[in-house]
């Protein structure tokens, strides 16, 4: 004979809620754990006012600048280069302010990952950490270059009547998909004649400078620099 035993509605009820607030605990732990939820010092909720502050003011410098960039890589004139350079030279120095700001802050200290990414990102200044003759000197060797490389063109090595070759997208294609050495050859030193000896001088001094702003920014060199971002 079978027993069945009824068990107790208050009982019930307490094991009920006793589940709930267990379930309802776990749920609490494992949204901390999926957001990695760490409670921020005061030092970093004073930095992250004046971070994205900061940020505002970068942004905006930044946009003049791409702006002033593309118009000059559209249409190659003295005057979008001279725009162009008064841009970059302007985001230059709100870099170099920016950086001023932050460096109040020891972002290698802060717990949250994503403040420190946003600190590092803005403290590291790149070219900008060059003197400003210096930082305009190294824009101007990349833009003769960028200008010089737009602008030539070479005959073609099957028809020299057609002399409007450009570097993209014909020439840059002709060397990826031709199989024939006497063409490649004859492209490579045409395009070195025209394109590599005139920017050997703007080629050496962008290397001297890149050097230089690396290591003001606390590298060896330019390759340090990019292997770190």
């Amino acid at each position: 004979m079978t027993t069945t035993m009824s068990a107790n509605p208050i009982t019930i009820l307490i094991v009920i809620l006793a589940a709930a607030a267990l379930l309802d605990a776990g749920i609490v732990r494992q949204r901390r754990f999926e957001s990695n939820e760490i409670p921020p010092t005061e030092q970093e909720t004073n930095a992250r006012v004046v971070l994205e502050r900061c940020e505002r003011r970068y942004q905006e410098g930044k946009a003049k600048e791409t702006h002033a960039a593309w118009a000059y890589t559209s249409n190659l004139t003295e005057y979008n280069l001279i725009k162009n350079t008064e841009a970059a030279t302007e985001f230059a120095a709100i870099q170099k302010s920016v950086a001023e700001e932050l460096r109040q802050f020891d972002y290698r200290t802060f717990r949250n990952e994503d403040l420190k990414r946003r600190f590092k990102r803005l403290a590291v200044l790149g070219y900008a950490a060059l003197p400003e003759d210096k930082f305009k000197e190294l824009f101007g060797a990349v833009s003769s270059m960028e200008s010089n490389y737009a602008k030539i063109k070479i005959c073609s090595y099957r028809d020299n009547t057609n002399c409007h070759m450009t570097l993209d997208p014909e020439i840059t294609e002709l060397l990826g998909n031709s199989r024939d050495p006497e063409e490649l050859k004859y492209y490579w030193v045409e395009w070195y004649n025209k394109a590599g000896k005139p920017t050997r001088e703007s080629f050496q001094k962008y290397v001297d400078l890149n050097k230089e702003s690396a290591k003001l920014n606390g590298f060896n060199n330019g390759a340090e620099v990019w292997l770190d971002e």
